[in-house]
């Protein structure tokens, strides 16, 4: 019997050393490393609930010998749930495990949105209830149930574990708001992370420390003062060249 505790024996210490490596080598985002280190774990500690123990025993294997493979699979969706026939407890399990996925996936991911942690938490998903039946065809018995009901509910938990990020983000910055003063690099990767992103009818706007009576070019004359004669454009100085090309995206 290979049970979860023999694989995060196995799992545990290569994690750990990739992480410390990481930490030390990658001084600029270790808020990051740090949170990947601690997501990290949690999917650990879901694969050694959800694939194991795995019974490696070949008498197992040969007691099931005359049992179709297919038979402890159910590949009919929300039938079951509505039936009553799911477990209350294995569903609610099933649901929460998923809940971390949806909550951490923003601290790790480069770019998140929620399309792509949510379809993160489908694909995530897909690949344990594949990853069982690789595993009972391995050992001659589908040693688990392939559920594709339990996939269904570990989007729900990914969809919950959204709207708590969602949740916790109004909170920081309802708090960040409050807080004038520098409080260090991980509570400025918090503050980047729950950033909302600024929706494209805002972005059309004119930019930053532009006038809208000015904002129609940037290499529009200013507006003369009283008693100064009208600047033409020949006049306007150009701009220097650390601004142009690939840095003049960071000017908007």
């Amino acid at each position: 019997m290979l049970t979860g505790n023999t694989f995060g024996v196995f799992i545990y210490p290569a994690l750990a050393a990739v992480v410390v490596v990481t930490f030390v080598r990658d001084d600029h985002h270790r808020p990051r490393v740090v949170c990947m280190g601690i997501f990290a774990i949690y999917v650990v500690e879901a694969l050694k609930e959800m694939l194991f123990p795995i019974p490696v025993d070949g008498s197992i294997a040969r007691s099931f010998a005359s049992v179709p493979f297919w038979t402890h699979a159910n590949l009919v969706p929300i039938r079951d749930l509505l039936s009553g026939a799911a477990e209350r407890g294995e569903v609610i399990r099933n649901i929460l495990v998923a809940v971390p996925f949806g909550f951490g996936a923003w601290f790790v991911a480069r770019r998140p949105s929620v399309a792509k942690v949510a379809i993160a938490g489908v694909v995530a998903s897909l690949l344990v209830e594949t990853l069982q039946v690789i595993i009972g065809a391995t050992i001659g018995f589908m040693y688990r149930v392939a559920d594709v009901n339990d996939v269904i509910l570990n989007t729900l938990g990914t969809l919950l574990g959204i709207i708590l990020f969602m949740a916790f983000a109004m909170v920081f910055e309802s708090i960040d708001g409050r807080i004038e003063e520098p409080r260090g690099r991980y509570w400025s990767f918090v503050r980047a992370v729950t950033a909302r992103p600024i929706p494209l009818r805002e972005r059309s706007g004119p930019a930053p420390g532009i006038t809208r009576q000015n904002s129609a070019s940037p290499f529009r004359a200013p507006p003369p003062t009283t008693g100064q004669a009208p600047t033409s454009l020949a006049t306007v100085p150009a701009w220097p060249d650390t601004i142009r090309g690939k840095h003049l995206a960071h000017c908007w």
